[in-house]
């Protein structure tokens, strides 16, 4: 199910950036995909420390969400063969 999220690196990421490919310029596909990205990634680690405080062990959603933040600061681009 996590997979799906459109936010890139995940399957639900890169399907949307071919889409936006076939709309926009790749440029433009590619801010619009890092911008819905970032978007839903801001709630995504809240909920993931929400879940940390409440439970007090549980950090797979807080590491999940800074690993994908931290992809998002470095660039890579793994779309390309």
């Amino acid at each position: 199910m996590i997979h799906s999220l459109p936010i890139e690196p995940l399957d639900g990421g890169l399907a949307l950036r071919y889409i936006l490919k076939k709309m926009f310029s790749e440029e433009n596909a590619e801010r619009i995909s890092r911008m819905i990205s970032a978007t839903l990634l801001l709630p995504l680690g809240v909920l993931g420390f929400l879940v940390l405080l409440r439970t007090h062990y549980n950090y797979s959603l807080l590491a999940l969400s800074l690993y994908l933040m931290l992809y998002l600061v470095m660039g890579q681009d793994y779309t390309e063969p």
